[in-house]
């Protein structure tokens, strides 16, 4: 984490993929980020743009997520949606 290597997300290092909370953008606890609530701005106002422009749509007809629970539940296939233009 001292020095500038970009190689350490690569395969096969992946070494963001190592564990599950290892990346934790906002921290936690009283040493929450300052920037939190500005960043769930952000995405709420993106959103609003995409949902005005696009209808969201599951891959297939009768498509079930299957879940991780570990910690929150986290889709296992990265719950798959076509955008689709109004």
């Amino acid at each position: 984490p001292d020095t500038f290597d970009p190689a350490r997300f690569a395969e096969p290092r992946s070494e963001h993929k190592r564990h599950r909370y290892a990346f934790a953008p906002f921290g936690g606890g009283a040493h929450k980020c300052i920037g939190m609530v500005f960043g769930q701005l952000e995405i709420k106002t993106i959103m609003h743009r995409v949902l005005q422009n696009y209808r969201l749509e599951l891959p297939h007809p009768g498509y079930v997520p299957k879940y991780d629970y570990a910690g929150m539940p986290v889709p296992i296939d990265g719950m798959p949606i076509v955008l689709r233009p109004i």
